[in-house]
């Protein structure tokens, strides 16, 4: 009896020291976890894993299903039929720093843009839309598509704009000046054009109609997603002057398949002057020069020289009649020249408030005169005195026929 005592304390021992997994679990109704599932970490939250739904509003962004979220502008892209336009992609990265490859989805029949993908790290890139001349016009949701470059499957993320195909018409139009160009003779200007376009990006050739008699300017390209351009107008010494109101721009399209019909600008004004410097300029001493009959005086011709240094021919103009006055040049490096102004004996008595001198270059590409100045021929009393007397021959007496005597027969 007394072993019963014992056997009951050794059995509480055993049930006190074994496992409880050894013992019989009761069964529950919980459904165990999946050996794949993923407990999240107590205060975190998963991120959401949807793209931006179909429908959206265009412009707005996708979500950030795995890193990348993209941005899209314009909202609305307006492409003019047979033209072609540029729609611009952001990519703002979380975590995915690979590269991107980029594409627009649900394009219209008859248009067409290239893909394009981003660098590890790259930002943003632009996708050209073009379109064929006869596509139907109207609005379309287009999606950009951002999937990982070389593994084509889900989108990373996706965006959303409108695409407005508008009737086909000008390319772009073109600017110029509102008020008139001041042009010298043998000088040059510059003038700006802006382009404003209208769906076309692409080069347009720039030139210029309707330049005066001396004037020129040569074609300019403007190259692709330029808006403005430079155009250099030269005028020759010889340009003629005055101002011509019908100067116009021509632009050509020349990317278009085939290049876009020409377009042209309003008209601007173009004034052409007298040149105040062609390099040289020149004046006379003495303004008031007086010379008598059969004499020479000189005149001193002076050269204020402008960036120009070569030799320059002069010569007097406008001079009072059997007044002559001798052709020198103005030596290379050097500011003046005396000219001889000789009257001959018989030069009339008279004076001319328009004499001037001019001067040209030795290529004769620029010249320039110098301000007006008198020349005057006056009396030489010494060449008077000098002057021998004509000699008088006398006058034979009339022979009276009745008292001539008479004549042998």
């Amino acid at each position: 009896m007394r072993l019963l005592p014992r056997l009951a304390l050794m059995l509480l021992a055993v049930l006190l020291v074994t496992p409880a997994g050894c013992r019989k679990a009761t069964p529950t109704n919980d459904t165990p976890p999946s050996p794949s599932a993923t407990i999240p970490q107590q205060g975190t939250s998963t991120p959401p894993t949807h793209i931006l739904p179909f429908g959206g509003q265009p412009g707005t962004t996708g979500d950030l299903p795995k890193g990348i979220e993209l941005r899209v502008e314009p909202a609305v892209l307006q492409l003019p039929q047979g033209g072609s336009a540029r729609v611009k992609i952001t990519a703002v990265r979380t975590t995915y720093q690979g590269p991107v490859s980029l594409e627009l989805s649900n394009l219209p029949s008859q248009v067409t843009a290239a893909k394009a993908t981003l660098a590890p790290a790259g930002t943003f890139s632009e996708i050209e839309v073009k379109s064929a001349p006869a596509v139907p016009i109207g609005k379309t949701e287009v999606r950009v598509l951002a999937t990982v470059d070389g593994t084509p499957g889900t989108p990373l993320a996706e965006g959303l704009f409108t695409l407005d195909l508008i009737q086909g018409g000008t390319l772009f139009a073109l600017g110029v000046p509102g008020n008139a160009v001041r042009l010298t003779r043998g000088s040059s200007v510059k003038v700006k054009v802006n382009l404003t376009r209208q769906g076309y990006r692409g080069p347009v050739d720039l030139e210029l109609r309707n330049l005066p008699s001396g004037v020129e300017a040569k074609k300019v390209l403007v190259l692709e997603g330029k808006n403005q351009a430079v155009v250099e107008l030269k005028a020759t010494a010889k340009a003629a002057l005055g101002t011509k109101k019908d100067i116009t721009v021509m632009g050509t399209a020349i990317s278009q398949p085939p290049p876009g019909s020409p377009v042209i600008s309003s008209s601007f004004s173009l004034d052409v002057r007298e040149g105040k410097t062609s390099g040289f300029t020149l004046s006379v001493t003495p303004a008031n020069l007086r010379v008598k009959q059969g004499e020479t005086k000189v005149l001193r011709v002076v050269a204020t020289r402008n960036g120009y240094n070569g030799p320059i021919n002069v010569e007097l103009q406008n001079l009072p009649g059997r007044v002559t006055g001798i052709a020198l040049p103005i030596l290379e490096g050097q500011d003046a020249v005396n000219l001889s102004v000789t009257a001959e004996a018989a030069a009339p008595v008279a004076a001319r408030a328009d004499v001037r001198a001019l001067g040209k270059t030795a290529d004769g590409s620029q010249q320039t005169t110098s301000p007006v100045f008198s020349v005057t021929v006056v009396v030489n009393n010494a060449l008077a005195a000098k002057k021998p007397k004509t000699p008088v021959t006398p006058k034979k007496p009339p022979v009276n026929p009745k008292k001539q005597p008479n004549r042998p027969k």
